[in-house]
């Protein structure tokens, strides 16, 4: 499952915001686990965009 393979690397990346895996044959369970990690990527990189300012 290449969505296993991709949760793994979201794992140690913090930067990625954004990924449009639609048409995909990501296993419901990665796709949850990828959305999650992508909300806590985008929660953060907000945070340190506010501290910038």
């Amino acid at each position: 499952d290449g969505g296993k393979v991709l949760e793994e690397g979201m794992s140690h990346n913090s930067s990625l915001v954004e990924c449009d895996i639609r048409l995909t044959d990501v296993g419901q369970d990665s796709e949850y686990c990828i959305a999650q990690a992508l909300r806590t990527n985008q929660s953060q990189a907000a945070r340190k965009n506010q501290t910038q300012i």
